[in-house]
């Protein structure tokens, strides 16, 4: 490298993100029928685009209760649930929606922050914080009107540009306690 691209990679870098960041913003009010998949390509990798899609899976999907509209953009239709935690869960879109679904029912004010991300070409690794109140029966529960705190970690793989399996590992021993009649 010589000394000018030493001193300009770096902003180089800056705008390569902010010019990924303004077209996907523009996709995202403007839709897509401004732009071509090639164009999307080209600006975001592979493990920029996984991230953004598990973002907005949280932000929209799940705090903004988007999560059925979202599904069939962001997951597979053979979809698998890789550590299902309760013994009505299936697969594919209907298996997630109904997944979600019965959270929200649950939690219906719930608001998820993302603590830890990392992404990767393939794999995108999430930890969260869930926050909400318990208004509707969950795993066996009646509503305690409780406002819980539950903490989780989250794998999801990607093939072809969309989630194919989904591993979460939930603190349920601690969601439980907090469900817990005193």
């Amino acid at each position: 490298m010589t000394p000018l691209e030493i001193i300009f990679h770096p902003l180089s870098v800056i705008l390569s993100f902010r010019r990924a960041a303004m077209l996907w913003l523009l996709i995202f009010f403007c839709g897509t029928a401004l732009f071509s998949q090639s164009d999307i390509d080209l600006a975001l990798s592979e493990a920029e685009r996984n991230e953004l899609i598990i973002r907005e899976w949280f932000s929209e999907g799940w705090n903004n209760h988007r999560y059925e509209e979202l599904t069939p953009m962001f997951f597979s239709e053979s979809w698998v649930d890789g550590s299902p935690i309760r013994g009505d869960s299936f697969d594919g879109h209907r298996g997630l929606i109904y997944l979600v679904g019965s959270y929200l029912q649950a939690f219906p004010d719930v608001k998820i922050e993302i603590t830890h991300l990392l992404a990767s070409d393939e794999q995108v690794a999430v930890r969260f914080v869930a926050t909400g109140t318990h208004l509707g029966e969950i795993f066996g529960t009646k509503p305690t009107g409780k406002l819980i705190t539950v903490s989780a970690m989250e794998i999801y793989e990607f093939y072809d540009g969309v989630v194919e399996t989904t591993w979460t590992e939930m603190d349920l021993a601690g969601l439980l306690g907090q469900l817990s009649m005193d």
